[in-house]
């Protein structure tokens, strides 16, 4: 039959929640979506940032390579080879100055000195005493002579400002150990009459080998008397 007021509002109301219901499901069923799409946009963002750090990351190392390999500009080069070649320069050790070599008495030039020495006791040895003396030298006897001056080379010393030292009789070994007097004393120099043959080889070398001043000589014919200076031998 006909419908009564109660009975439409009832069934107006069950329209209407109905009609609520359902747009609680669809709303429901909605929310979960967009939910979803932000968790796959939240997704999207953090892979798009990962892939640009890495490509940050790539561009800063092949940066790097570049920096490694780059040339470095002419004026940058030219100004490094300067100050190596400048530090290289001042490190470099000075160069020692050539020695002055050592001025040495002639053969003449030893003759020439005043003071002197005579070792000897034989005729021959007063002989050339006489002949030094004779040509301006001052001259102090070494031997066993009654009246040497001196009984050994050993027993010279310095107060007599002695230059030369003369051996005469041809006593090798003698010659041999007044090297040390020599040194001793700073004598200039040290002749051998009549010549070095008569001395022997080893008397020499013990000169050489102590950078002692030796010269061979005939002090009767090299020696001029009267003029205390001594001349070139003639050839």
């Amino acid at each position: 039959g006909p419908s009564t007021p109660a009975t439409s509002s009832a069934r107006v109301d069950q329209t209407s929640a109905h009609v609520d219901q359902k747009d609680d499901d669809d709303m429901a069923d909605f929310l979960p979506k967009l939910g979803a799409k932000d968790e796959e946009t939240d997704d999207l963002m953090s892979r798009i940032s990962a892939a640009d750090a890495e490509e940050d990351e790539a561009e800063g190392r092949d940066r790097g390579h570049e920096d490694n390999g780059r040339r470095a500009p002419a004026w940058e080069e030219e100004a490094s080879a300067a100050a190596a070649g400048a530090e290289a320069e001042v490190q470099e050790p000075e160069e020692e100055e050539p020695s002055v070599p050592r001025l040495r008495l002639s053969r003449e030039g030893l003759l020439s000195l005043r003071v002197w020495a005579v070792v000897g006791s034989s005729d021959a040895a007063e002989e050339v005493v006489d002949h030094l003396m004779d040509s301006g030298k001052t001259v102090f006897t070494v031997g066993s002579c009654r009246d040497a001056h001196f009984a050994s080379p050993g027993a010279l010393h310095e107060d007599r400002n002695i230059e030369v030292l003369a051996f005469v009789d041809a006593d090798g070994a003698v010659a041999q150990e007044a090297v040390a007097t020599v040194l001793r004393l700073g004598l200039k120099g040290v002749v051998l009459h009549p010549g070095t043959e008569a001395f022997g080889a080893q008397a020499l070398q013990r000169c050489w080998d102590n950078d002692v001043l030796v010269h061979g000589a005939d002090v009767f014919s090299d020696i001029v008397p009267g003029t205390a200076l001594a001349v070139a031998p003639l050839d």
